[in-house]
């Protein structure tokens, strides 16, 4: 299956196999993100109104509603778990479950992107204001500091093995 939110307000969930649309829902705010946990038993929903909702990807029902500090501007899932990360427009993240895990803070700008790796031992931050800390996912410590940036960044992402991290600049570079 294939998730989208889109700014009329619908979340629509597609059948790979046929193409057609499994099923669509109203939400009340448009959705900013979307992310399937790793054993694809919940869809995860970051919404304008400042809500996470985690629903049944096969049905559609509500299992879990969240409220959030505020919007969420990106929302990753970590590998492997129910937990996942989301921040808003403040200058920190938020990891959940159910409820509140821990509350990451150490931009000094606006957080752009969170990523966990793929182990799910840790994640990465992105800021506005330049900085790329990577957190301990555990005790919620910065561990590590990525030098080099200075530019604004727009994405962060981990490769595949977990061993480097690429960042997109809100000027269009990487």
């Amino acid at each position: 299956q294939v998730a989208s939110g889109i700014t009329d307000n619908k979340l629509h969930v597609w059948n790979l196999g046929s193409g057609e649309i499994a099923w669509t829902l109203e939400l009340p705010a448009p959705a900013r993100q979307v992310a399937y946990t790793a054993d694809g038993k919940h869809l995860v929903v970051a919404a304008d109104d400042q809500r996470v909702r985690v629903f049944d990807p096969l049905d559609g029902s509500l299992l879990d509603e969240i409220t959030t500090a505020a919007a969420a501007k990106t929302l990753a899932v970590v590998p492997g778990s129910r937990k996942f990360l989301v921040n808003g427009s403040g200058n920190d993240a938020a990891v959940h479950t159910r409820p509140l895990l821990d509350v990451l803070a150490e931009h000094t700008g606006a957080v752009a992107a969170v990523r966990w790796s793929p182990d799910g031992t840790q994640l990465v931050s992105g800021g506005v204001d330049g900085q790329v800390p990577v957190w301990d996912a555990a005790t919620g410590e910065v561990v590590n500091t990525l030098a080099g940036v200075e530019a604004a960044l727009a994405d962060v992402s981990y490769a595949a093995d977990g061993k480097q991290v690429v960042a997109a600049f809100a000027d269009g570079t990487a």
